[in-house]
Formats: structure tokens, C-alpha cells, sequence
């Protein structure tokens, strides 16, 4: 899982424009599915990932927790990115 927080004083994402979340996944590490993140792609252990429609925005100091199915390898995900 993935713990993430809005450290900004504006809010992160939109119902127009939902925040994306991106990270790289160990070699060999596939991704099949995430909770509370929408997955738009997972190739090459490069997973790439949007806001669920139930809440596309994170406010300021606001924290959620991202977890995701696994097959493969293991490690931890690293360059990882947050984004609005």
C-alpha cells in the first residue's frame, strides 16, 4: 500500500480534472488491479493511475490509502508521483 498525503494548501485534483498517481514497480512485478485508484495502465512495471469517480480530489492535509494486487516479484515501488 501506498500512503499518500495532500502536503499543499490547495486542493489536489477535480471532478474535471482528478489527481494521477504514477510509480515503478520491482523487475518483474506485475500489477492487476488497485483500491481506492482507477489503473489506466500497468506496463513494463510502470504503473500509471487516477482518482476513483467517488473522490476525484484530495484537500489539503487529507491522506488515502492505495493498495494494489500483485504477481511477481518484490519490493516496494519507488519513483513514486502525486500529481493534480
Amino acid at each position: 500500500d501506498l500512503h499518500v498525503t495532500n502536503v499543499g494548501t490547495a486542493p489536489l485534483g477535480s471532478a474535471a480534472r482528478p489527481w494521477t498517481l504514477s510509480f515503478t514497480m520491482p523487475p518483474g512485478t506485475t500489477v492487476s488491479s488497485l483500491w481506492n485508484a482507477t489503473l489506466i495502465s500497468a506496463a513494463g512495471g510502470a504503473v500509471r493511475a487516477t482518482a476513483p469517480s467517488y473522490t476525484p480530489s484530495l484537500a489539503p492535509g487529507a491522506s488515502m490509502d492505495i493498495g494494489w494486487v500483485q504477481q511477481g516479484g518484490t519490493g516496494l515501488p519507488s519513483a513514486v508521483s502525486l500529481a493534480g
